[in-house]
């Protein structure tokens, strides 16, 4: 009998226990999906980033315009994404991103500047103040939301004083002044961005991202001023032509391409061809960074409808690339335009 009770006992036991040990398991799951470091971003032709935008507005139903801006590394061009709107005040922008790219959402002509991944999505909230035209009650939910909330902060800091807004001076008559201009902006700028790379705040690719498309467009904007004129020792950047941490950054891939056309140009004094500037990159660059200037270079002729050459080139240039994910991008854009 007494058994009997001990093993009734031990057998109301057994379901607490099993309950216990469950919710410390989902328990676990719940803190590891809300804490877990996301998987760094990869080059990806064929996946969307989706915005979803929840918007306060006075204007009344279907009265706001929304929109969205980007553009490639590989297809080098301005996009712009029509809003669908999923129901009154929500609106869904579909981005085809193919690498982690800022882009611009537009809410009645009002610029906002979001960061996106491809295969992932971002949630804006945000009040539309019809009586003084602008955009205000932000807020970011999503992957690049800290991201997001960075570049919120860096517009309002430094308004139109950084290196972007004077990418069209080039043609400034005082090298002197223009270098002295680009090296202070960047300088204020790479502070801003060691301020908030704290744990937590922002991801370790996007702060070398960051960094990349700070030091890379000043260098680029330099080597475009110094082109065909003299420049005094020093006013080049000295930077790395091959950097795989810069593998996201589109400036990276401007910079490479004004040096090696300028070096090139100087050389052979006469306009360089196409081939002759992959030939250089190919002693430059390896791994994934040659991946993407190779395939860039190469789309460029397709997207100008230049198939033959580019069919030439993809075929010079064919079982080369480290990742064929690549290849098989540029055959589909040829098979698909042939």
């Amino acid at each position: 009998m007494a058994l009997l009770k001990r093993n009734m006992s031990f057998n109301a036991i057994i379901p607490w226990v099993v309950v216990s040990l469950m919710t410390v398991y989902v328990s676990g799951l719940s803190y590891y999906a809300n804490h877990r470091s996301m998987p760094e971003p990869a080059f990806d032709f064929y996946g969307t980033s989706d915005v979803l935008l929840s918007l306060a507005s006075e204007q009344g139903a279907g009265k706001d315009v929304v929109l969205g801006t980007f553009n490639n590394i590989i297809e080098g061009e301005r996009q712009t994404v029509a809003a669908e709107e999923d129901a009154p005040g929500v609106y869904r922008v579909p981005f085809r991103v193919n690498s982690p790219r800022s882009a611009f959402l537009y809410i009645n002509d009002i610029p906002i500047e979001i960061f996106l991944v491809p295969d992932s999505s971002l949630k804006v909230t945000a009040r539309y103040d019809s009586e003084n035209f602008e955009v205000d009650s932000l807020a970011f939910e999503g992957y690049t939301e800290g991201i997001c909330r960075y570049y919120r902060e860096k517009s309002r800091k430094f308004l139109r004083r950084h290196i972007r807004a004077y990418r069209n001076t080039v043609v400034a008559d005082s090298l002197s002044l223009h270098a002295h201009i680009l090296d202070s902006l960047a300088v204020h700028e790479l502070a801003h961005l060691l301020i908030r790379s704290t744990p937590n705040e922002l991801p370790q690719w996007f702060i070398h991202f960051e960094k990349n498309e700070i030091l890379y467009q000043k260098a680029y904007l330099k080597l475009s001023n110094a082109y065909n004129r003299l420049v005094y020792p020093g006013y080049l950047d000295e930077i790395e032509t091959h950097n795989e941490e810069a593998v996201f950054s589109y400036y990276y891939y401007l910079y490479l391409k004004a040096l090696i056309q300028s070096n090139i140009d100087v050389k052979e004094d006469q306009p360089s061809t196409a081939l002759e500037l992959l030939a250089v990159a190919d002693t430059l660059l390896m791994d994934e960074v040659r991946d993407v200037y190779l395939t860039s270079t190469i789309f460029d002729f397709i997207r100008n409808n230049e198939l033959t050459q580019a069919s030439e080139l993809l075929q010079r240039f064919s079982g080369t690339f480290s990742k064929k994910k690549y290849e098989r991008f540029l055959q589909k854009q040829l098979a698909e335009r042939g």
